[in-house]
């Protein structure tokens, strides 16, 4: 542990804006993500709250290409945007959006609606 992040610590993990903003300690934007440090995990930062739900979840099946269930969309959405999103937080609007038109229906499996029409579903 590097003397900043050790100070970082001793103040009670005190987050100045810059670490808030672009989730990072280095202005240049060449450090590591910000970490809690006494739980591990990465710090949501205001720049991962620019998209939506919605918009998390088209990506998430945008960049699979094909239909995926529910499970691995909220997988998607942990993984690459929200580590502390809970499955009621993102299932909940898969099933809204898809009975809104905004997503398409296989089985159990969502995908986008120009997906659906290239498919023929």
């Amino acid at each position: 542990m590097n003397d900043e992040a050790k100070e970082l610590a001793r103040k009670g993990g005190f987050i100045e804006i810059n670490e808030l903003f672009f989730g990072t300690s280095d202005v240049l934007g060449i450090g590591l993500p910000v970490v809690d440090l006494q739980s591990g995990r990465r710090i949501p930062t205001l720049r991962d709250s620019c998209m939506t739900i919605p918009e998390m979840i088209e990506e998430a099946i945008a960049s699979a290409g094909v239909a995926i269930d529910p499970s691995a969309i909220f997988a998607y959405v942990r993984e690459h945007h929200k580590p502390e999103a809970r499955r009621n937080d993102v299932t909940p609007t898969i099933w809204r959006m898809w009975k809104k038109g905004r997503l398409a229906k296989i089985g159990r499996a969502y995908l986008l609606p120009s997906m659906a029409s290239e498919c023929g579903a």
